[in-house]
């Protein structure tokens, strides 16, 4: 019995769907979702590397209203609920950029309200009773059900947490390597220009020396 509802359990759970893109400069990137109505969403973003790091975000529902609009940012997080059946937009614009692409992460979680009590309701778990005749399997479903949904939210935290951080440990890797690399650089340069110096000092003054010779 407890194996059913488990199953059910990781049936039920929040799908999450993760995703690392780049997005050319002068270019759109969007994504589509068919979501039922009455359904619970939740999106974020970030913007790991690139220019700015500096993006702008569009949710649209099947009618082509904009939902959620967000311009010029580098990280967002929104959560809605819809009120139409259809298919979602979620479009990252990089229009105003002009030489440098973003690579971005992207989230999106969504799970339609009350599926998994529902779910649980009908499985052979809700027509249990002990011997005694003391525990209802309906109520202890419902009571299953809400506990089930609230694991299921708190794993789904969980991942995206554990996905925004790889991304912000992603992005300050790349800043560190970057940092170092323009450091770097900067060392030889800052080398050469003082050994070209130095060497044009020395033929400088040889010549000088040179010339009052010659004069003597």
């Amino acid at each position: 019995m407890f194996l059913k509802v488990l199953a059910i359990f990781l049936i039920c759970v929040i799908p999450t769907l993760s995703l690392t893109f780049t997005i050319e400069p002068k270019r759109k990137t969007c994504f589509y979702e068919q979501l039922e109505a009455s359904t619970n969403a939740h999106v974020d973003f970030q913007v790991v590397k690139g220019g700015d790091l500096m993006v702008s975000f569009r949710i649209t529902d099947p009618i082509g209203r904009n939902t959620y609009t967000k311009i010029q940012f580098s990280t967002g997080t929104y959560n809605f609920r819809t009120n139409t059946e259809g298919i979602y937009s979620f479009c990252f614009d990089n229009s105003r950029s002009s030489f440098h692409q973003k690579e971005v992460t992207f989230n999106f979680e969504s799970h339609k309200a009350g599926e998994l009590k529902k779910k649980v309701e009908k499985s052979d778990f809700a027509n249990y009773t002990d011997k005694k005749g003391e525990i209802s399997g309906k109520q202890a479903a419902i009571e299953l059900a809400g506990f089930l949904e609230l694991l299921g939210e708190k794993v789904t935290e969980v991942h995206t947490l554990q996905t925004y951080l790889k991304a912000r440990e992603k992005a300050n890797r790349d800043t560190t390597e970057s940092t170092n690399s323009r450091i770097l650089w900067w060392s030889l340069f800052s080398t050469l220009l003082i050994v070209v110096g130095s060497i044009t000092q020395i033929y400088y003054l040889k010549s000088i020396f040179m010339k009052r010779r010659s004069r003597i």
